[in-house]
């Protein structure tokens, strides 16, 4: 199998750096290596893109140790802001302004001989992926889930329930769906979905298509259009599930995602082992709760 040239050289400089113990460009390949990769996959970075900041741009917090960024919240709504602490924010705030914190999502500490990296056939990259990357990226979407979930599941949230005639998407179920967020005075901006169901509404044939999006079906999914609006489709089915399908307003309607710095990669070694881990700050909130909307198809 043939890699480009950045994962080749990405490789040989880990090996180099292994041979001649220099920790300090094993952690430059790895932290490029990082940052390509976080600011491509997470979909939530996809319906909310990130904004980076500095330490001049934040403030301490009052009732914890992080720093935040206070923000404006959308006229009479609610907003909240994510802890990513592997379970949603109760805390929902009427007003102004709220706070969102920046929080340190990390990997766990990895470790691996001199021996296997040297003798690792693939790509050292991908062992970054797969142990690292991945690992950060899917905390990232995980809080982001849960979040939404808990905001659709509260009182007046938009979760609706659509059975069809073919027990699969269809335009009728969608459009319940655009609905509920066109009807109060927002817009629908974006659409989530599992590939399951992406897979599904390719079925219908191309009439369902926007004019480009028939050809994304055909060649592959990249990023399509669905009743003019954007579709962003992923392969994590443990966080949406088949048949469920998200819709979100424009970021500028929906919230804000803050990251402070670049992600960061660190590496050690002693005697024949090399230990590696990675770490990011992320800040997360949604100013409008009423900018979101759920559908799950019986």
């Amino acid at each position: 199998m043939a890699y480009d040239v950045d994962t080749k050289y990405l490789n040989q400089l880990f090996i180099d750096a292994a041979r001649a113990k220099d920790n300090v460009k094993l952690a430059q390949a790895g932290e490029l290596y990082i940052k390509l990769r976080i600011r491509e996959a997470p979909f939530c970075r996809k319906i909310l893109p990130p904004v980076p900041v500095t330490e001049a741009d934040c403030q301490r917090a009052l009732d914890h140790d992080t720093l935040t960024i206070v923000k404006d919240i959308a006229p009479e709504a609610e907003a909240v802001a994510l802890t990513f602490r592997g379970r949603p924010n109760q805390q929902y705030i009427r007003g102004k302004r709220f706070e969102i914190g920046l929080f340190k999502i990390s990997s766990p500490m990895y470790t691996k001989t001199e021996a296997e990296l040297l003798a690792y056939e693939m790509p050292i990259t991908s062992l970054i992926e797969e142990d690292i990357v991945k690992m950060m990226m899917k905390v990232e979407d995980v809080n982001f889930i849960n979040q939404c979930e808990d905001i659709v599941s509260r009182p007046g949230g938009k979760k609706f329930n659509v059975t069809t005639a073919s027990h699969k998407i269809d335009k009728e179920a969608l459009t319940v769906l655009t609905n509920s967020l066109d009807g109060d005075e927002l817009e629908t901006a974006c659409f989530l979905m599992s590939k399951t169901t992406w897979n599904d509404w390719a079925t219908q044939g191309n009439e369902v298509f926007d004019i480009g999006a028939w050809d994304v079906a055909r060649y592959g999914y990249k990023e399509g259009t669905l009743l003019g609006r954007k579709c962003f489709v992923t392969l994590k089915e443990d966080l949406v599930p088949h048949n469920v399908v998200w819709a979100f307003t424009d970021p500028q309607y929906l919230g804000y995602m803050f990251t402070l710095g670049d992600a960061k990669f660190w590496v050690n070694s002693e005697a024949e082992n090399i230990f590696m881990k990675g770490w990011e700050y992320v800040g997360l909130g949604f100013g409008n709760t009423r900018a979101m909307a759920k559908l799950t198809i019986s």
